[in-house]
């Protein structure tokens, strides 16, 4: 079966978006090591905190390199492409969903870009677990108990940026 247009266009957009944020904040955070930063996040609002080691490996290892790899995976239909960008794509809405629950609370302003990016994000998502793009990567119906495994892991990935963002926090 030949892949769908849709797949190779995703998957060209997940590696250049995983490429630019694995180059851009390598190079933007490595610069800034030790130097005082504040950063805004879902759960904790925004803190002020110093840019460590285990900060910047967090941003390349679980921000920059899951788009990558999955967008290289997905472009030659591979299982392991769809997975990673479903679990991406998870993170991405949940990460984002703490942002618009925490505007919405605060009554911060810009809490439409959040919903606008959500919804973006819950697109793709219905688009790469539609019949066509999971029989274009040989994925079998739903397993309920893997999609569990990719939101809490994607729960776990969020709160472990959390708690890097505390402990280097100044």
């Amino acid at each position: 079966m030949k892949a769908p247009l849709g797949l190779r266009i995703l998957a060209i957009i997940e590696i250049l978006y995983g490429a630019l944020v694995t180059i851009l904040q390598s190079l933007q955070l490595s610069g800034q090591l030790g130097i005082p930063q504040s950063v805004c996040t879902g759960f904790g609002g925004c803190t002020p905190f110093v840019v460590t080691v285990p900060y910047l490996l967090f941003i390349i290892v679980f921000i920059g390199l899951p788009p990558l790899l999955g967008g290289i995976l997905l472009f030659f239909r591979k299982q392991w492409g769809w997975w990673l960008s479903g679990g991406y794509l998870i993170y991405l809405s949940l990460s984002e969903l703490t942002i618009l629950v925490r505007s919405l609370v605060t009554g911060a302003q810009g809490w439409e870009i959040s919903a606008i990016y959500i919804l973006l994000i819950l697109c793709i998502l219905l688009y790469l677990f539609s019949n066509k793009v999971r029989e274009a990567v040989e994925v079998e119906a739903f397993e309920l108990m893997k999609i569990l495994g990719l939101i809490g892991l994607s729960v776990c990935i969020l709160s472990s940026y959390e708690a890097i963002i505390r402990m280097s926090s100044i």
